[in-house]
């Protein structure tokens, strides 16, 4: 899915007195500003989601490795201490592999997607807002 850049701002007729243009250019420095902040959330709520996915995936692979370490172990070993031992760490192993996937399961991939494309929008609309501020501050007004 394509997000589109808006198009730049363009206030040649609007620009009458040196007033107006300060005026036209604070605004847009303004909204360049909020545009900025409201990047900066939506990158690190991205940044939070898949940091949060990646570590979830991790924590299910290395569960899965140790169970299957402690599986290889506990079958050739006697029963006694030691074996009671790996099999208390093999639970714990299990324990710790449901709960990564109970994570994962909550981490949604349509979210995750959601907060990319408004990164994207967000960047697009702050380019767009710098150009009209590049296009404004390059014209002059008629007084």
């Amino acid at each position: 899915m394509a997000i589109s850049m808006p198009m730049p701002i363009v206030y040649d007729d609007l620009v009458s007195t040196q007033a107006v243009k300060s005026e036209i250019l604070s605004d847009i420095q303004f909204q360049i500003d909020e545009k900025e902040y409201a990047f900066e959330g939506n990158k690190r709520t991205y940044l939070r989601m898949s940091a949060r996915k990646t570590k979830a995936k991790a924590d299910v692979s290395s569960a899965d490795a140790q169970i299957g370490a402690f599986d290889n172990a506990i079958s050739v070993l006697p029963d006694g201490d030691i074996k009671n031992d790996l099999v208390w760490q093999r639970t714990q192993a299990i324990r710790k592999k449901e709960n990564a996937e109970r994570v994962l399961a909550t981490v949604d991939e349509s979210a995750i997607v959601l907060a990319y494309q408004e990164l994207e929008a967000g960047f697009n609309e702050i380019n767009a807002l710098g150009l009209s501020l590049t296009n404004i501050g390059g014209i002059m007004p008629a007084n």
